[in-house]
Formats: structure tokens, C-alpha cells, sequence
């Protein structure tokens, strides 16, 4: 459908668009730019044009010129807030907290009921240790979808952070209650009781982790936390020592 109404109109720039979208959804980055270059030199100002070849670029592990593009995009629209969003998401894996920071507020100036913004605000809190600051956005994130397992695993890090470990263990317990194969809750449960000295559940609760994903099994061997249980004949068991 989509080559078909770019032969009948070479220079819909909507149809070209929405087509590098899809690619990218595909994870064909690559194609996807090709689309989104012809979009862009048919029409420069097409602001989703160049807010999809940043979403593009960043898939393609090329997160400067992503930036580039999103920043191109809010040049011609400055509040576009899925520009502000990516914009803010590529900073974040590139580890650059305050710029990302900047870019979530943007974006909370033009929504502030957006779960993404209060999701990925929130975040970046966490990496740049104001958790107060965290924990309130994550919960007004649960506000605005309180079925979103990655939000309450999140709330469950930074009441962990806080030294608060039973109230992260019924958080991570609330993600699993969506995504009960989510081996990081389970993990991040045993770190919980490791630091509360609850044996029991500590194993189990690891276990449960290893045999969702394996790769627990080597980090759990080195993690300074498990120190107290490293000895023990069931902690050997389980990460096959």
C-alpha cells in the first residue's frame, strides 16, 4: 500500500513519512532513513519527516546526528513533544542525565500528562540521585498507567535506593503481577532481601531470576551484596558452583 501511493505521488511527503515509521518499527533503521531523506528533500519543513530520521539515526547506534535531526525538528515546530521525548531518551543512553533532564521538562511544558515524559523523568532522576524527586514522578507516572510494569519496577529501584526495602519488594511484586516473567523484578526482589537478611526468600526469589534469564547466574556470583550467602550450600546450588 505504501509503494503504491508513493508511485501514484512521488512527493508525498506524509506517505514517506509514515513508511520510514513503520521501518523503523520493523528495525530496518537503514531502509528507513533512505525513506525519510526523500521525504525530507521533497518538503525541508516536514517537522516528523526529521523527527523520524532522528528515530532512525538513533537505531542505527548513531545518537550526534539523531540528536541533530530531533533538534531540526524543533527548529521548525518547537513544541513537538515526541521530538522532545527522543530527544530526551537518546541523551539519556548516552548518559548525559541534565541535558536529558532538560529535554523531559520540555516536554512536560507542552504535556504534563504524558506517562512517557513522567516515566523517562523519572528515570533520570533516579541516575542522577535526587530520588525524592524520582519517587514522586514515578508514582504520578503510575497515576497516568497503573498497569505499567516498567514503572512500578522503577518505583521499586528508588525506594530500594532509599533504603527502603520492603516497600520496593510489594512494588517489584506489583510489576510481576503484570509481567510475571520479568526476571529483573525477580532479581532486584533478592537484592532486597540480601539487604534485609531474609534467607529464605532471598533464594527463592533468585532462583526464580536465574531461571527466567540466565545471565543473573554470573552477576549474582560477583555481586557484593550476595556476599553474606556466598558460602552457602543453596546459594552454590543455584548459580551452579
Amino acid at each position: 500500500a505504501f509503494n503504491k501511493s508513493i508511485e501514484i505521488n512521488p512527493l508525498s511527503v506524509m506517505t514517506l513519512s509514515n513508511k520510514g515509521l513503520v521501518l523503523i518499527r520493523l528495525g530496518r533503521c537503514q531502509e528507513a532513513l533512505v525513506v525519510l531523506e526523500k521525504a525530507i528533500e521533497a518538503s525541508p519543513d516536514f517537522y516528523t519527516a526529521w523527527g523520524n530520521k532522528g528515530l532512525a539515526l538513533d537505531g542505527l547506534g548513531r545518537s550526534e546526528e539523531a540528536i541533530a535531526a530531533l533538534d531540526e525538528a524543533l527548529k521548525i515546530r518547537p513544541d513537538y513533544l515526541e521530538a522532545w521525548i527522543n530527544k530526551g531518551k537518546v541523551l539519556l543512553k548516552q548518559r548525559r542525565y541534565e541535558e536529558a533532564l532538560g529535554a523531559f521538562k520540555k516536554a512536560s511544558d507542552i504535556n504534563i500528562n504524558s506517562y512517557d515524559v513522567r516515566y523517562n523523568m523519572a528515570g533520570t532522576l533516579f541516575y542522577t540521585g535526587k530520588l525524592e524527586d524520582a519517587r514522586e514522578t514515578v508514582e504520578r507516572a503510575i497515576v497516568l498507567w497503573p498497569e505499567s510494569f516498567e514503572s512500578w519496577n522503577l518505583k521499586g529501584l528508588i525506594l530500594s535506593s532509599l533504603g527502603r526495602d520492603s516497600e520496593a519488594i510489594e512494588a517489584y511484586k506489583k510489576a510481576l503481577s503484570f509481567k510475571p516473567d520479568l526476571a529483573a523484578s525477580w532479581y532486584n526482589i533478592s537484592l532486597s532481601y540480601a539487604e534485609m537478611e531474609e534467607k529464605g526468600d532471598f533464594f527463592d526469589s533468585l532462583r526464580r531470576a536465574i531461571a527466567l534469564e540466565p545471565k543473573y547466574r554470573e552477576e549474582a556470583k560477583s555481586n557484593p551484596y550476595f556476599q553474606a550467602y556466598r558460602e552457602e550450600r543453596e546459594f552454590k546450588e543455584i548459580v551452579g558452583e
